[in-house]
């Protein structure tokens, strides 16, 4: 039985969660009013949202070493102050430039806030009670992907432009007031080693390349060759920080956990899982609007057929998962991801519109059970010593998956219009996407294949 305390400081994490995710999509309807307001290109907007991306995934593993020298409750509630802050400072902002050093801030602040709130979450939790704790923290994250668009499209419509981003000041400000109450106090420990100065330059080069190759590969004027190249180098300073972290006496990220059968698997899995459901959205959009003609509104409420699958089937994927093992679980809901992709593939605008909208419901529900059992089976047998550098790993990868999911929605687009005849029209473009997103979607089942029969049993030990 989970303590009341627990599930209290969860839900506090849960809200922060939903901020989090809340600031990430509210500006994808607002970016052509933004972008009129503030006199800079669509392309200035999308460098906004790709370096709010950009600085959470380089900076959660700085959560990591500050955590364990300031400790989890002054980190978390710091973090949330910071974010908070950004926030009201972005909206104040006079120019582009302020608001681009504004949105950095608010990065940092995001990619500490969860994180550690999991962290703290998860510290001294069984095992058996980890299922359930996580639900609490990532289902109110799952409205803000449904609320967003609406909402930015909202305030950009009937209010001034500056409230996407005040919107989260009341929702900080009684973060940090709930939080103050109810987070226990947590030791420091300052005798752990220096700042890895060298882990975070190289780790942070790798990752910000990565995600600038998918930005400049999605735009339409995007050189492949530059994409290319900051892909080479962003691979290449990942591949020599993995060597620095492994023989670095307290590195930047801790990838002793990797040794864990269990946590490598569901994180490369995830990975590819990440990239598939993260995409979809997007790429669904610009196929009803830009192919088959429909307005933002239909195209929005047929969308949201996928968030409400991903909500309603999430009270039900904790006995899901107790009644079957992670694996089964894991390759029953990748392998309809696949299906419903490969579906999508084939649609037409002569599709009946209550066709689309099931297949959207479908596609959420595959989505919400996958992510659930991904995101507990990191947890299954990691010991307490390492939890902390566990949930740094996966936050920095789920973070950096679902910001380049955006990019290769478009990508995808791109080598599908690239590869279909001319005379073929858009649909077919469409269809190529589709399906080489299904082929990533192969790789997160066969990643389930390997799976040890019984990953998770420590999970579901009282399930």
């Amino acid at each position: 039985m989970i303590a009341a305390h627990k599930r209290r400081v969860a839900l506090l994490v849960a809200a922060c969660y939903f901020m989090e995710m809340l600031d990430g999509t509210i500006l994808v309807t607002a970016a052509p009013r933004l972008s009129a307001a503030l006199h800079v290109s669509a392309g200035a907007v999308g460098l906004l949202m790709a370096t709010y991306l950009i600085v959470m995934a380089v900076a959660i593993p700085l959560g990591g070493w500050l955590d364990v020298r300031v400790g989890s409750r002054s980190l978390f509630l710091t973090a949330i102050v910071v974010f908070t802050a950004a926030s009201l400072a972005c909206g104040a902002s006079q120019n582009f430039g302020e608001l681009l050093v504004a949105r950095v801030v608010q990065g940092v602040g995001a990619a500490l806030m969860v994180p550690v709130g999991r962290t703290i979450v998860l510290a001294r939790s069984e095992k058996a009670d980890i299922m359930r704790l996580i639900g609490y923290v990532v289902w109110p994250g799952l409205v803000a992907p449904v609320v967003a668009p609406l909402l930015g499209g909202f305030i950009v419509t009937y209010a001034n432009w500056r409230w996407l981003f005040w919107v989260n000041v009341p929702l900080g400000v009684t973060a940090v007031a709930i939080g103050a109450m109810i987070v226990e106090s947590s030791p420091s420990q300052r005798d752990r080693a220096a700042l890895d100065v060298s882990g975070m330059l190289v780790t942070t080069v790798g990752l910000g390349s990565l995600l600038w190759a998918a930005y400049v590969a999605s735009e339409p004027a995007g050189s492949w060759r530059v994409a290319g190249a900051f892909a080479l180098v962003g691979v290449a300073a990942l591949t020599g920080a993995v060597r620095h972290l492994g023989r670095t006496v307290g590195p930047y990220v801790e990838l002793g956990v990797l040794q864990v059968r269990s946590f490598r698997d569901a994180l490369g899995g995830m990975a590819a899982f990440v990239l598939v459901v993260g995409s979809l959205p997007l790429l669904l959009a610009l196929l009803f609007q830009d192919d088959f003609g429909w307005s933002p509104l239909k195209s929005g409420v047929v969308l949201a057929g996928i968030f409400i699958g991903n909500i309603g089937i999430k009270p039900a994927t904790t006995p899901l998962l107790n009644r079957f093992n992670h694996k089964r679980v894991l390759l029953a809901s990748t392998s309809l991801v696949v299906a419903t992709v490969v579906a999508f593939a084939l649609l037409a605008a002569s599709t009946p519109v209550s066709a689309v909208v099931a297949l959207s419901v479908l596609s959420g529900v595959a989505r919400s059970v996958g992510f659930s059992a991904y995101v507990t089976l990191f947890y299954a047998d990691v010991p307490e010593r390492l939890m902390g550098a566990a949930t740094t790993v996966t936050a920095t990868v789920q973070q950096l998956c679902f910001g380049l999911a955006l990019s290769v929605a478009v990508v995808a687009l791109r080598l599908g219009e690239a590869v279909a005849p001319a005379s073929s029209g858009a649909t077919t473009g469409y269809r190529v996407a589709f399906l080489l997103l299904a082929v990533v979607g192969l790789v997160a089942t066969a990643i389930a294949t390997t799976m040890e029969r019984n990953a998770g049993h420590a999970l579901r030990a009282r399930g």
